[in-house]
């Protein structure tokens, strides 16, 4: 019988490393030492314990399975083990130092495109000499004006379809937070030859028998115009219904009716002599203009910016005037 040779024994595998053995913090502690040649300094500069940094590269050393140093007294050399891995710490720092760069570049200098919704009177006369400073501190911020009726305007804003809104709403749904940065006034508009046109001031119960031309149903100023109709028990007569101040002034100028309208709207038909303004007897027309937010919304850099410039420009400070509706 042929004799069998001895079976060879079986040599182990190599152990394969840990799965995610590289934290942050090996790698930062790891390329201190590896650059210092020594603990100590390693310790001095990332500002924390010697024993610390012990720690992290024994911890380092047992999850890869290789000996990454060469001890000699107080210095430590690389093995060829830690010759490659620091070639790798070293990129790896740098790309995270290239992030750090990048994002503190993105909050010093503001970049990209920002949608508002906003309502016909801050898109006409607010909005203009603010976007005229703002581009000229930001100009890499492209902001897109949606001009609508205050209740779209909020809708928008609740949806996320934008972050900020400016409304004319007398008060705002529970899920969004506004800060009123104004005021604005409105007037009875009437036309130069109406027989209101010499007076001062117009009655409620007169002002009901007239025919008034109105916005849109999601109009900020119609929805106020509604209520108090609402409120005094009076009922309006509708004319014409638009969704165009312009429109609304020409008309009303050609005697087709009466309107109720910003005065910040009708500033040079006044001085013109096209139009005439009168105020409500025992009516406070004035409505506050909000900049409002989603609540609980956390705001982009490219927003807060815009919200803290606005803000600025309108003399308001942010936190004292923040409110809940």
């Amino acid at each position: 019988m042929a004799e069998r040779s001895p079976a060879r024994p079986k040599s182990k595998p190599p152990k394969p490393p840990k799965q995610g053995v590289l934290t942050f913090a090996n790698v930062r502690t790891f390329e201190s030492v590896a650059r210092h040649n020594g603990f100590s300094r390693a310790a001095d500069e990332l500002g924390v314990s010697q024993p610390y940094v012990s720690a992290q590269i024994a911890e380092l050393e047992q999850k890869l399975d290789l000996i990454l140093f060469r001890r000699v007294g107080r210095r430590v050399y690389l093995t060829d083990a830690g010759n490659r891995l620091y070639g790798h710490a070293k990129s790896l720092l740098a790309q995270v130092a290239l992030a750090e760069e990048s994002m503190t570049e993105l909050r010093r200098s503001v970049r990209g495109r920002l949608e508002c919704a906003t309502t016909v009177i801050p898109a006409q006369h607010i909005l203009p000499p603010f976007l005229e400073q703002l581009v000229e501190t930001h100009p890499g911020l492209q902001v897109v004006l949606h001009v609508s009726g205050s209740r779209e305007v909020e809708a928008s804003v609740l949806s996320g379809r934008v972050e900020l809104g400016l409304t004319l709403s007398e008060t705002i749904p529970d899920d969004l937070v506004g800060t009123i940065i104004g005021y604005d006034d409105l007037r009875v508009i009437v036309g130069p030859t109406h027989r209101c046109a010499s007076r001062e001031a117009i009655a409620p119960q007169d002002l009901a028998a007239e025919t008034i031309i109105v916005r849109e149903p999601a109009s900020g100023t119609r929805i106020l115009v509604e209520s108090m109709f609402a409120r005094l028990g009076l009922t309006m007569r509708y004319g014409p219904e638009l969704n165009n101040n312009e429109v609304i002034k020409s008309l009303v100028a050609a005697g087709v009716g009466v309107a109720i309208l910003s005065s910040r709207a009708v500033t040079e038909d006044l001085r013109e002599g096209r139009l005439r303004a009168l105020t409500l007897d025992g009516v406070d027309l004035s409505r506050p203009i909000r900049l409002v937010v989603r609540k609980g919304q956390a705001l982009t850099h490219a927003a807060e910016t815009f919200r803290a410039a606005l803000l600025a420009f309108c003399g308001i400070d942010a936190e004292s005037t923040r409110e809940r509706a």
